[in-house]
C-alpha cells in the first residue's frame, strides 16, 4: 500500500514538474516576458539635439493654436514679459493660465521653430513671466536631467550604452527625457519591444523539466515492481 502511494505521489509530482511553464510563466500563459531593451547615444549633431527635443514631453511644442499653455506662451513672447499684481501662491490672483504655467511638466517652449526657457520671477506682490531665448542645444541641456538623480538603469544605459529589462520599463526613457551624464548629453536612440524568453527562466524550467521525467521514470519503475 505504501509503494503504491509513493509511486502515486512520484506520478502527481513529476507531471505537475512537466506542467511547469503554467505557472512559471512572468504575466501570460504562453510563458514569454516582454524584453525591453533601450538604447541610448550621445548626442552630438543638431539633427539628434533636433530629434530628442521633438520626442520629449519635457518640451511644449506650440504648433497647434488654441492650446492654453501655448496661448499664455504665445502671449509673454509677443510682450516681452507678462506682468501681474499677486504671487502664484495667492488665490486671488484668479490666473488659470498663470498657473497652469506654474504646475507644468515642461521645461523648454518651441515657438515657431525657436527655443525658449519659460522663466517666472516673484519680486513682493509682483510676479513677471518671461521667455528666454536659448540654442537648440542649450534647451537639450535646461530640459535634461542628471543621471545622479535618475534611476539605476538610465545610469547603467548611458554608461553601457544600452539596458535590457523583462516586464519592466523606464519612466525617464518612456517620456524621451535627455540624460546629462559626466558632462555629455544623452538621449534615447531606439527601444525595442520583443517577446523573448528569459533565459534564466528557460533554464528554470529546462531543470524542471527533466526532474519531472525523472519522476515519471521512477514512478514507473516502482509500477512495473508492484505488478
Amino acid at each position: 500500500m505504501k509503494r503504491t502511494i509513493l509511486t502515486a505521489t512520484l506520478l502527481l509530482v513529476g507531471i505537475s514538474l512537466l506542467l511547469n511553464p503554467l505557472y512559471l510563466s512572468p504575466g501570460n500563459l504562453d510563458g514569454e516576458a516582454t524584453e525591453i531593451t533601450y538604447e541610448v547615444d550621445v548626442v552630438e549633431t543638431r539633427t539628434e539635439a533636433s530629434q530628442a527635443l521633438s520626442l520629449s514631453e519635457s518640451i511644449l511644442s506650440c504648433g497647434a493654436q488654441g492650446e492654453r499653455p501655448c496661448a499664455l506662451e504665445r502671449a509673454v513672447l509677443e510682450q516681452g514679459e507678462l506682468e501681474f499684481d499677486g504671487t502664484l501662491t495667492d488665490d486671488q490672483t484668479g490666473d488659470h493660465d498663470v498657473h497652469q504655467r506654474q504646475n507644468a511638466r515642461y521645461d523648454v517652449v518651441q515657438l515657431d521653430g525657436e527655443y525658449y526657457a519659460p522663466e517666472l520671477n516673484q519680486t513682493g506682490e509682483t510676479t513677471v513671466l518671461t521667455l528666454r531665448e536659448v540654442s537648440m542645444m542649450e534647451a537639450l541641456e535646461h530640459a535634461a536631467i542628471s543621471s545622479d538623480e535618475a534611476s539605476d538603469d538610465v545610469q547603467t544605459a548611458v554608461e553601457t550604452g544600452s539596458v535590457q529589462l523583462y516586464d519592466e520599463r523606464v519612466p525617464e526613457f518612456e517620456q524621451a527625457l535627455p540624460i546629462e551624464h559626466d558632462g555629455e548629453l544623452y538621449a534615447v536612440d531606439g527601444v525595442r519591444y520583443d517577446g523573448t524568453p528569459d533565459e534564466d527562466l528557460i533554464l528554470t524550467r529546462l531543470g524542471l523539466f527533466f526532474a519531472g521525467v525523472t519522476a515519471i521514470c521512477f514512478a514507473w519503475v516502482r509500477r512495473g515492481n508492484t505488478d
